[in-house]
């Protein structure tokens, strides 16, 4: 009979962390493993390239809302950063629309009349507010619920549009007729 001679024990355990250690037992993790548990069968190449569109189209929002915020911030500034990133002090649109004409800028202040008349309507005839909202959908919101309010916010809006989109420039009479106008919607101490 032979004899048998043992090993060393640094053999063996050399032996057994080469076993373990080895990539056919220990597949490298990439970022595609989840693909491995989705019962749709995902190529590996085709899961890489809608995470490249998803991200791609992230960035794209991303820029996108960074775009539009500066947008707002050089078309309305003062009415826009009010409260904002800027650590203004939030104040409240008739107010802002107040001061603003004081200081003699009517364009601005007629925004925030604007900004001031929508917060009335919301709160009066309980309309829900949206950035994707023009004057005309909250005209034929009012229409529908054959408001009180309608013919005041028509005027409004007509005079406010010549303002809005630059026809006009606003000056101290436009302003004092749209602040009128807004007047009888705001009720500001009532």
């Amino acid at each position: 009979m032979q004899s048998q001679s043992a090993a060393p024990d640094s053999t063996i355990v050399a032996t057994v962390r080469d076993v373990f250690l080895a990539p056919e037992f220990n597949p490298a993790r990439s970022i595609w493993w989840w693909t491995e548990y989705i019962d749709i069968p995902f190529d590996r190449e085709i899961a890489r390239r809608v995470l490249i569109v998803v991200v791609g189209l992230m960035v794209i929002i991303a820029a996108v809302r960074y775009g539009h915020r500066w947008y707002l911030e050089q078309r309305y500034g003062q009415l826009f950063t009010a409260g904002g990133r800027s650590g203004g002090q939030l104040r409240e649109p008739w107010a802002l629309a107040q001061a603003l004409a004081a200081a003699g800028d009517y364009t601005a202040a007629a925004h925030a009349l604007y900004l001031a008349l929508l917060d009335g309507l919301a709160r009066r005839e309980q309309l829900r507010l949206h950035p994707s909202k023009t004057v005309g959908d909250y005209l034929r919101e009012l229409r529908a619920r054959s408001s009180a309010l309608l013919p005041t916010v028509r005027d409004f809006a007509r005079a406010y549009e010549l303002v809005a989109f630059g026809f006009r420039e606003c000056d101290a009479e436009r302003y004092a007729r749209l602040h009128a106008l807004a007047s009888a919607v705001i009720r500001p101490n009532g």
